[in-house]
């Protein structure tokens, strides 16, 4: 269908840095999708929206469009896509530093994909929350929820995303400093041993 079509082709400028001509065909999408009330696609299509305009640093701009996609997916029941857009809304307040409300709507999202057994959407969630207790100073809370995160990227077979983690495990690891590193995975479950060879991937 059209919308379908010019959602993807906005996605395909966005793919290339084509902002602008991405806002456009998202913006026509939106239009035709609002017509047809096909709701579900509206939210997504919001939501491509805002990480356009999060990209382009215009953040308030971001944050309304993350926050009408939340709106209109809690509206409609679609749990998938409200914890995703949490985590929309999350990630520009990342951005913006306002890490407390950052948080607040990670965790809500988190929650729900716990609920729903979306094991990608919690793993980087749990990545996200990671890097902001990184952030606050909270070391041992950020270092037990990055070893979740790369437990489930690791079980569910996704190297790339389990890379990214360990490469802020990595730092993390510097940060604390490598036996108090050692001790916080110890206290999160880990053997030792295991706590010895992640280490030693970094």
């Amino acid at each position: 269908d059209a919308a379908s079509l010019l959602g993807n082709i906005g996605l395909i400028c966005q793919h290339r840095g084509e902002m602008d001509k991405a806002l456009s065909y998202h913006e026509q999408a939106l239009k035709i999708l609002r017509e047809v009330g096909d709701r579900q696609k509206e939210a997504s299509v919001l939501g491509n929206i805002g990480l356009v305009y999060q990209v382009k640093g215009e953040l308030d701009k971001a944050l309304s469009y993350h926050e009408q996609a939340l709106k209109v997916a809690q509206d409609i029941g679609y749990q998938r896509g409200v914890a995703t857009h949490l985590g929309n809304v999350g990630l520009v307040y990342q951005v913006k530093g306002e890490l407390d409300k950052a948080l607040e709507y990670f965790e809500q999202g988190l929650k729900i994909q716990r609920e729903i057994g979306d094991r990608q959407g919690q793993a980087a969630k749990l990545g996200n929350i990671g890097l902001i207790y990184q952030v606050k100073g909270e070391l041992d809370k950020a270092l037990e929820n990055m070893l979740e995160a790369l437990a489930i990227f690791m079980d569910i077979g996704m190297p790339r995303e389990a890379g990214i983690v360990r490469g802020n495990l990595a730092r993390l690891d510097k940060q604390m400093g490598h036996e108090k590193f050692l001790a916080g995975c110890v206290k999160a479950g880990m053997s030792r041993e295991a706590a010895d060879e992640l280490v030693r991937k970094f």
